[in-house]
């Protein structure tokens, strides 16, 4: 991705793709032509950087210029980013135990972090799960609950 919506920017970029007649180009006079004629200014762009063997040398290429960009992963680059797990920010969290194959999951770990107060991913609960705890804070009795989960399951499979 790259983003050189200054002039600054724009500048620099085109500088690092070594095409300065860009900026004498009345397409992309502003910032305003500049996104009128994007389909342009994109095909020149990734004309640019499909000279490059690897993604990463037009990137080391344009940080050296100051150009703000990065590259986008895909989602199996970010699962498996040791850095994104190591900090917490990928969790594997565990299943229902109603999930007889899948024992986890990998998630997005909590966004904020509070030094006296962690965060906890926690398994969802299996349908069901807290029916006791909760139907009895309201006066069911274990009888009731049980009689109201035979109801509530007749249409349901039971493995």
């Amino acid at each position: 991705m790259v983003a050189a919506f200054t002039v600054s920017q724009w500048t620099k970029l085109c500088g690092a793709m070594g095409r300065p007649e860009l900026l004498d180009d009345p397409r992309f006079a502003s910032v305003v032509l500049r996104a009128k004629n994007i389909k342009d200014l994109e095909m020149i762009i990734e004309e640019w950087l499909r000279s490059f063997e690897q993604i990463d040398e037009a990137i080391e290429l344009m940080e050296c210029a100051g150009v703000a960009c990065c590259k986008i992963r895909s989602t199996y680059e970010v699962a498996n980013d040791h850095v994104l797990w190591d900090c917490g920010s990928l969790v594997e969290i565990p299943t229902q135990p109603s999930f007889k194959e899948l024992k986890a999951i990998k998630a997005r770990g909590p966004w904020i972090k509070y030094s006296k107060t962690p965060a906890e991913m926690l398994r969802a609960p299996d349908l069901g799960e807290h029916n006791y705890e909760i139907l009895g804070k309201y006066g069911w009795s274990k009888e009731k609950i049980d009689e109201k989960e035979a109801a509530w399951s007749s249409g349901f499979k039971k493995e």
